[in-house]
């Protein structure tokens, strides 16, 4: 027998018990309640319980649920028993009575325990809405007991939207005598909650309600519906016949039709075109779909807008199964439009070019990392004789020049190092006949392009340029010595790297002028035509050490001059200088027996500031001077300020000599504290020049050029008279106990000067300064040139009893040897190790503690340079270093307000502590 035929066979069964149970109960209640005997509720109730057993039979009575049909008969039965008086169920009763009455107390638990499984309330409800009775069921309601409804109206309870139906509800139920179900919300206990109610009529004016709690179900269908509505997606339900049922508000949004548009509404007739716009029969294949939803889980159309676009959607689709039969189908979406349309464009561009590829005579050839030939164009075949299949898988290398495949090497690496550049290089490739095809190509490296993964190599065929360009070279512009470019060719490419300049951002190159070294003498001492030969090979040199995209040409004389073009960076420049220098350090072997040569380079880079080639040769030119007058064999770099200088230096030492004879120098000093407690006890010496129409030079513009002119041997001896005379002066009147000493520089030329013990102790006569109060510096430099004289010089200074101190300690050479062979008596730390105390890592407080440690241990003073915060100060003070100078107490100026200035400034504490120093600085 089929299930669902049992099933209502099993209802009809379950219907009429109730219908029987509910009968006995009136026919007892009848018989054993004289009229008015009972309160009108109850019998109200207990008729009305018997009439809802009646309405209650299922198909083809009425249909109903079984939680209602199980309501109604226990509802019915506990009327019962709460009207029928306890000792009126016995044998006063009718026959039939009885019979139904022996089994009350199996009757009532039986009640009881249906009643307390049910999770619905049962409600007597008048039809002007106040509640005569509430039955207690299982349900249950955190912070709310439904007993506590009876006796009120129903009108409190419920919201204002829920009132008229549920009126309207109970109003059909009382006047037309039917089953009536209402749907309404209340805030009953501490939440909103929902409920879905049956109400049926019972005898008199009341209605029994069962009443179920539908706020889960709600909340699940709230949820469902705002997940559906609000997702960024397209829901669309449609039954077997094609026709929408629901539509989500995005659905709507994207399509562009209302909801009452699309619900009830076939989709061929709304959002899907019978044929798409490849010709595809969408119609036929939609009605496929719908016939057999479960066949086609997953598809992408086109679809149509409400204004006529055409769009593309991707669909999963999942038939919806109704007792195992697919009703209809569930179709979600996303827009792949813009996807679709990137797809074909990229199709079109490939398609495009694929047939530029396939028409340009141009060779493009693709290759790997490593140089294997991964793809080449169609041209390839026609420009060489060689098929695809034969150079796919081989190495770029073994179709080339021998000679251009270490440049092709340095053109892959470079390429794959800097992925951003796309270098242009020129090479000889083989035919299939072995003569050499002239190629001019362009790299780019396309390595982390998934669409291509190698570097693209563009070649096109220069042979016939690059024949016409030798032959123009050979009669115009090379160099009938040397083979070499000659200056009209160098000068041109030069033009051309100045105007690229301009046109190709990043684009650099560099200018080397190389001269060589006392090749008159070679001329002189060989004969010409022996240095004719030499040149001729120095240029072969210089040529090796350059890159094939360089440019070295016989600029005139013993002179050449190169072009770096596409340099990468600066030091590169610099390389092939080295290269050149060391390549020149091997003997030329000639007739006459082995010479050696050696060349001056001077160096240049480009710059926007270069209009005219004869710019950059002049300042490469001055360059190589410069690195000439160090010593041969050298380079230097051009800076613009050697230009300057070049026109500058002549009138400087003219302005120079005049301002000895015009007495133009005067001293500036510079206060040296104790750094605890804080007080000047002493001043270092340092020379300024008042210009006449410059105004006040500082040291190092014009301190070069007195080295280099010797003046500054009269200068110096200017600024120690100067600085003894003025101290000697200021500790005449403030006493012994005041008295400070002066620092005066030693230079490199006054060190080497043979008078300069005569002329140091011929001051201190004349001043009357004391020779302990004279401290002399001298800079490492200043020894290093001839260590045993000067080991010498400073023995007889200390003779004087003058003091001796090593200036800018620590950044010289052989500091620790000096100080073990010399009578030094000072160490001043340079301002370099001072400057970066109490930053971060603090490398240099290690070295400032070495050092006073190192100088303690040697029983010297030592002043720290340069102190210009107060966490330097403090961090010397906490290191104990006695002495110290810097712009934290004072900048060099005229002596009386750097020493009043000084004098003027509050002392620290003997024991100072951190927050001490920071309060009595000066």
């Amino acid at each position: 027998m089929p299930r669902r035929m049992t099933g209502t066979i099993l209802a009809h069964f379950a219907a009429l018990a109730a219908l029987a149970a509910g009968a006995l109960t009136l026919a007892a209640l009848a018989a054993v309640t004289p009229a008015g005997a009972l309160e009108t509720g109850k019998h109200a109730a207990a008729m009305g319980a018997f009439e809802t057993t009646l309405v209650a039979l299922p198909a083809p009575f009425q249909a109903t649920s079984w939680e209602y049909l199980a309501a109604t008969f226990a509802a019915v039965s506990a009327l019962t028993l709460a009207v029928v008086p306890k000792n009126r169920r016995g044998a006063d009763a009718p026959p039939a009575v009885s019979m139904a009455a022996r089994p009350a107390r199996r009757l009532r638990h039986e009640m009881q325990a249906m009643l307390t499984a049910m999770r619905s309330m049962v409600l007597e409800v008048d039809l002007d809405g106040r509640l005569l009775r509430v039955v207690r069921t299982a349900y249950h309601a955190e912070g709310f007991d439904p007993a506590r409804l009876a006796g009120k109206n129903i009108a409190r309870l419920l919201d204002e939207k829920d009132l008229a139906a549920v009126w309207r509800a109970l109003s059909q139920a009382g006047k037309e005598r039917g089953v009536q179900h209402v749907d309404f919300s209340s805030r009953l206990g501490r939440v909103r909650r929902h409920f879905s109610a049956t109400l049926t009529p019972l005898a008199g004016s009341s209605v029994l309600a069962v009443v179920r709690d539908v706020t889960p179900m709600k909340d699940s269908e709230e949820r469902y519906r705002e997940i559906v509505e609000l997702t960024n997606c397209i829901i669309l339900r449609l039954d077997r016949t094609g026709r929408i049922t629901f539509a989500n508000e995005f659905a709507q949004r994207f399509f562009g039709f209302s909801r009452e548009e699309l619900v009830g509404k076939s989709a061929l007739e709304t959002i899907l075109p019978p044929v798409d716009s490849s010709g595809r029969d969408l119609a036929a294949f939609f009605r496929a779909v719908c016939a057999h939803p479960e066949r086609y889980p997953e598809s992408e159309n086109e679809n149509l807008r409400k204004n006529g676009e055409r769009v593309f959607v991707s669909w999963a689709n999942r038939p919806i199964l109704e007792n195992g039969v697919a009703t209809g189908i569930l179709c979600v979406g996303g827009d792949v439009t813009r996807q679709r349309r990137a797809m074909d464009e990229l199709v079109r561009r490939e398609r495009f070019h694929g047939s530029i590829i396939e028409k340009s005579t141009d060779i493009i050839t693709i290759v790997d990392a490593q140089g294997r030939i991964l793809h080449e164009s169609p041209s390839a075949a026609k420009c060489l004789g060689l098929s695809i299949e034969e150079t796919a898988g081989t190495f770029f290398e073994q179709h080339m020049h021998p000679d251009d495949r270490t440049m092709f090497e340095g053109i892959l690496k470079a390429v794959a190092a800097h992925p951003g550049d796309s270098p242009s290089f020129e090479f000889r490739r083989f035919r299939r006949d072995g003569s050499p095809l002239s190629l001019e190509a362009t790299a780019t490296n396309c390595l982390t392009d998934d669409a291509v993964s190698g570097i693209i190599l563009n070649c096109r065929d220069v042979t016939d340029r690059k024949a016409f360009e030798e032959q123009l070279k050979r009669h115009v512009f090379l160099d009938a010595l040397t083979g070499l470019p000659n200056r009209a060719l160098f000068l041109d490419r030069l033009t051309h790297a100045i105007e690229r300049i301009k046109r190709k951002q990043g684009y650099q190159f560099a200018v080397l002028f190389v001269d060589v070294d006392r090749f008159k003498l070679i001329n002189d001492s060989l004969g010409h035509s022996v240095g004719d030969r030499l040149l001729a090979r120095i240029g072969r040199r210089i040529a090796d050490c350059l890159r094939r995209v360089d440019t070295v040409a016989r600029f005139g004389g013993d002179e050449f001059i190169l072009l770096l073009d596409e340099i990468d960076d600066d030091r590169q420049a610099i390389r092939v200088a080295e290269r050149i220098r060391e390549s020149l350090t091997r003997p030329f072997a000639m007739d006459e027996g082995e010479v050696f040569a050696s060349a001056s380079i001077g160096i240049v880079y480009s710059t926007a500031d270069y209009t005219d080639p004869d710019q950059i040769v002049r300042d490469a030119d001055t360059a190589m001077f410069k690195a000439k007058a160090r010593g041969k064999g050298g380079y230097r770099v051009f800076h613009s300020r050697m230009h300057k200088q070049a026109v500058s230096l002549l009138a400087l030492e003219t302005d120079l000599r005049k301002a000895v004879d015009r007495d133009e120098f005067e001293v500036h000093y510079q206060p040296i504290l104790s750094l605890a407690p804080s007080r000047t006890v002493g001043v270092e010496a340092l020379v300024r020049w008042r210009h006449p129409t410059r105004g006040l030079i500082a040291p190092m513009e014009f301190v070069p050029m007195a080295e280099e002119t010797g003046l500054i041997v009269d200068i110096g001896g200017f600024v120690l008279a100067e600085a003894c005379r003025r101290v000697a002066a200021f500790n005449a009147k403030a006493g012994p106990q005041e008295a400070i000493f002066v620092s005066v520089n030693l230079s490199v030329r006054q060190f080497d000067h043979e008078g300069l013990v005569a002329d140091i102790s011929r001051v201190l006569a004349d001043t009357g300064l004391a020779p302990d109060l004279l401290k002399l510096e001298v800079t490492e430099s200043a020894i290093a040139a001839n260590p045993g004289q000067a080991a010498l010089l400073l023995e007889s200074l200390r003779e004087l009893g003058v003091g001796l101190s090593m200036d800018d300690f620590g950044t010289g050479y052989s500091s620790l040897s000096h100080l073990h062979a010399f009578p030094f008596d000072t160490l001043k730390i340079d301002r370099s190790f001072i400057s970066g105390l109490g930053q971060i890592g603090d490398k240099n407080g290690k070295i400032v503690h070495s050092i006073l440690a190192l100088a303690k241990n040697l029983d010297m003073s030592v002043i720290a340079e340069g102190i210009e915060t107060d966490v330097q100060w403090e961090r010397l003070v906490a290191m104990d270093c006695r002495l110290g100078q810097g712009y934290r107490f004072a900048r060099p100026g005229p002596f009386e307000s750097v020493v009043d200035g000084a004098a003027s400034r509050s002392p620290l504490p003997d024991t100072p502590g951190p927050d001490t120093y920071s309060r009595t600085l000066p």
